[in-house]
């Protein structure tokens, strides 16, 4: 989790300055961050932080691993993503690629859900980047409108899809609040023989109902239709040539078998039904061709009835990770109450909004530029700790204090002083998170979590629980992790936004350890509370019991 480190006052002034004229981060070719136009789809996300190339990066391999996976087995399962194929074209209704996002997941930003979609779409179906990111943000418009009209679905497609989805999770909600352990994503799927596992996504069912797409995107779409029709045509030309050089050849293989039909009696057997097989894949090729000449592109099945006009999607940008503060957009990059969207070609479209009960929506076609932020900005104004004075045994008497941009860098004093430790922690967009204690002389007194709202100072709430005055402080999905004093024993403890006590872990901790996540699991390094042994305590996320304790061999 993301930590605020004390800077000097003059090192923070500075770097408003920089804040100021930071350009927009290019590296990502497919992703942009300039502005994009809003459409009428909203989603509100925990954050509206542009997120860093690394994780967009990290997102999009998510995705492709799971392409790699899904055509090789049919399924994949891993980093918070479980995807699974069910596509027979001979049955009756669509088949579909079903997203499930885990439990356990973090996606924070629409946009981050867009680009693990970008990457599997780039690998499974062979779009490229730019093209993926807008066929992408189409299957989340389509999924969001699933979600709130199970008769979108229901009776379209398979039953072998329907068996594998749960109404309650069907579709995307609009909201991150309800995305982990709640969402199905659907690919619809239709038939294509030059594509890898013979099937692309069913352009013509996502793009059925445009609703929350702008002329841009619809513009794409577009474009991205003739250019597969038209590539779709000239592969199904030379797969036709294939076919036909690979029948002339086994015809000419079953001529000479006949020469002696007794001893090739079962060879001969065996190239006929080589034969049948190729004129099959003949006729599909051209049933598929004959489609595409009618303008139907490619069609599943005549019970894949889902043809409709074609339409477009970009996507990318903004963070998943980071506190609890809602943006609303309309693509690819936004949940519910803040626009934020990244299209491929370079444009992002973003939104603020407050992070407790107001929302702070765009009208469509609406266009918006990102402030680019640090982590410490809260509440739009920039917090750092003051060190007064260090005491001893890392315990540190600090203020918090505030520069408000917006009025000529004016600063404020956070009148609650009772500060130790030398970080705070982001808890939304509204608040931090400090180490606090009760007294003047605070290395001999109790020390726990204090919330400060970050557009007062005021203090705002108090953990019932004693924590280590130098317990790490991790915020994730709304909850704050530290070290809980227990009598003479520390534990993980797990905590609400209030600060009442979510779980703690179930064997003591040492309190000299650091904090990592990863999927179901948290992991605490840190050295044994009976000597200097380094060892490697292993918690499930949900309920913090123990699962194991690793101890690497000595040297």
């Amino acid at each position: 989790m993301l930590r605020f480190k004390n800077q000097a006052l003059t090192f923070l002034i500075t770097a408003i300055t920089f804040l100021a004229v930071q350009p927009i981060l290019a590296e990502d070719p497919a992703v942009s961050e300039d502005t994009v136009r809003v459409p009428a789809v909203n989603f509100e996300n925990r954050t509206n932080r542009r997120a860093t190339p690394a994780a967009r990066e990290y997102e999009r391999n998510t995705g492709i691993m799971g392409a790699d996976e899904v055509l090789k087995d049919g399924e994949y399962s891993l980093r918070g993503i479980s995807i699974v194929r069910v596509f027979d074209p001979s049955t009756e209704g669509l088949g579909a690629d079903i997203v499930t996002i885990d439990p356990q997941a973090d996606f924070g930003h629409i946009n981050a859900i867009i680009r693990v979609l970008q990457g599997y779409l780039s690998k499974a179906f062979e779009y490229n980047l730019e093209d993926a990111a807008v066929v992408a943000r189409y299957i989340v418009y389509y999924n969001a409108r699933l979600r709130n009209d199970a008769s979108l679905y229901q009776g379209k497609y398979s039953e072998d899809v329907l068996a594998k989805v749960d109404p309650d999770k069907a579709g995307i909600d609009r909201s991150f609040r309800n995305w982990s352990g709640n969402t199905q994503i659907f690919i619809p799927l239709k038939k294509n023989l030059v594509r890898p596992g013979e099937t692309d996504v069913n352009r013509e069912e996502i793009t059925e109902e445009e609703t929350g797409i702008n002329e841009d995107d619809k513009t794409d779409m577009d474009r991205i239709d003739e250019d597969r029709k038209e590539e779709d045509k000239d592969r199904l030309d030379e797969k036709e040539e294939e076919l036909q050089k690979k029948k002339e050849d086994t015809g000419k293989k079953l001529e000479e078998l006949q020469k002696d039909p007794e001893k090739n009696k079962e060879a001969i057997e065996e190239t006929k039904e080589e034969i049948n097989k190729i004129e099959e894949e003949q006729k599909e090729v051209q049933e598929q061709k004959e489609e595409l000449e009618q303008g139907t592109t490619d069609s599943t099945d005549s019970t894949d009835s889902t043809d409709s006009n074609n339409t477009t999607d970009s996507t990318d940008s903004t963070d998943s990770n980071n506190t609890t503060d809602n943006s609303t957009t309309d693509s690819t990059d936004s949940t519910d109450s803040t626009n934020t969207t990244d299209t491929t070609d370079g444009k992002e479209e973003v939104a603020t909004t407050d992070t407790n009960t107001t929302t702070d929506t765009t009208k469509p076609d609406e266009t918006l530029e990102e402030i680019d932020k640090s982590e410490n900005v809260i509440a739009e104004k920039i917090l750092f700790l003051r060190i007064l004075r260090y005491i001893e045994g890392g315990h540190y008497s600090n203020e918090l204090w505030a520069i408000d941009p917006k009025k000529d860098d004016a600063l404020e004093k956070s009148p609650y002083t009772n500060i130790c430790g030398r970080e705070f922690v982001g808890l939304g967009e509204e608040s931090v998170v400090v180490i606090g204690y009760e007294g003047s002389a605070h290395n001999d007194s109790s020390h726990n979590l204090v919330v400060i709202n970050g557009k007062d100072l005021l203090k705002k709430a108090q953990s019932a629980e004693e924590v280590f005055w130098r317990t790490p402080m991790v915020t994730k999905d709304g909850k704050i992790y530290a070290f809980v004093k227990d009598g003479n024993s520390y534990f993980l403890g797990r905590f609400n936004a209030d600060l009442t006590l979510d779980a703690k872990s179930s064997d003591p901790i040492s309190q000299n350890s650091d904090i990592t996540f990863y999927g179901e699991k948290i992991y605490l390094t840190g050295k044994s509370g009976n000597g200097d042994t380094t060892t490697i305590q292993v918690f499930n996320a949900g309920d913090l019991k123990l699962l194991k304790t690793i101890t690497p061999p000595a040297n």
